[in-house]
């Protein structure tokens, strides 16, 4: 049986109106795409002016991205050079405001790096969405 939960969490220092927010997917541990890449794929396509920006470590397959309907031309991949600098990153690309959307699977995180990486949105006006295993 395949199970995934959600968690979203928010600060009650922030308040909503101010826009952005952090949600937080655990996957199964084996990390089915099929599970996440179609709503990647519906965020892609959503009718604001700025980015969908996804910090990923590993190249991906575009072609698979177009086959679950991703809009690339409307999608910014970041690559890291190493997994050390994703936290950073994913704090940057937040704060900008660029991005309605940031992705990244900075992998189990202790409670005050997401609160500041839910600042950070806040900042920029953007969601965060931190995709990781049950096990890290």
């Amino acid at each position: 049986m395949l199970r995934m939960s959600a968690t979203a969490k928010s600060s009650e220092e922030f308040g909503s109106s101010q826009g952005g927010g952090i949600t937080e997917i655990v996957l199964p541990s084996n990390q089915h795409s099929s599970i996440y890449l179609p709503s990647l794929a519906f965020l892609s396509q959503t009718n604001d002016s700025r980015w969908m920006t996804w910090v990923v470590a590993e190249k991906i397959e575009k072609e698979k991205l177009r086959q679950y309907g991703f809009d690339l031309g409307r999608t910014r991949f970041v690559y890291l050079d190493t997994l050390a600098d994703g936290f950073g990153i994913l704090v940057r690309a937040l704060e900008e405001g660029n991005s309605h959307t940031v992705v990244g699977n900075p992998g189990r995180l202790a409670e005050a790096q997401i609160n500041r990486l839910e600042a950070a949105a806040y900042t920029g006006k953007c969601h965060g969405l931190l995709l990781r295993g049950r096990n890290g």
